[in-house]
């Protein structure tokens, strides 16, 4: 995490169990920490959002659904971004050949996943994963 030398003015780390209760606090506890950056609100929903699928994704595809299995969160700011790691304690999966696919053939709409990684290429400027697929690097870049 963090492509410069630069301290971050903002960097926390949160550990949670793999399981949907703890969304909600995941979501708080990142909406008040980039509103203390005061940046603008649909930033901080966009970063929020795209945290909220990766974390989604770590639970429920990385760790199985497995709560003794945590997720954890890394976010760090700069004056010109804002970097979400988050990481599971899952395998991995073949994030390229999912890509490929996913332009190729769309999730049919009556399936209920299948679009998180999407939806956060689409609120991101940079959606980047680990070799294995076990690690995603959300980057969100901020305005002059």
């Amino acid at each position: 995490m963090g492509r410069d030398n630069d301290r971050p003015t903002l960097r926390r780390h949160l550990s949670l169990p793999s399981s949907p209760l703890h969304l909600v606090s995941l979501r708080a506890e990142l909406r008040c920490l980039l509103r203390s950056l005061t940046i603008p609100e649909t930033v901080v929903h966009d970063v929020v959002a795209a945290a909220h699928e990766a974390a989604v994704n770590a639970m429920f595809h990385g760790n199985g659904r497995d709560e003794a299995n945590r997720v954890q969160v890394e976010i760090a700011a700069w004056p010109g971004r804002i970097e979400v790691q988050v990481t599971d304690e899952g395998s991995g999966f073949g994030w390229r050949e999912w890509l490929r696919r996913s332009r190729e053939e769309p999730t049919p709409p009556g399936e209920v996943s299948g679009r998180g990684i999407l939806v956060m290429a689409g609120l991101m400027d940079e959606v980047a994963y680990s070799e294995a697929g076990n690690v995603v690097c959300l980057t969100k870049r901020l305005g002059a």
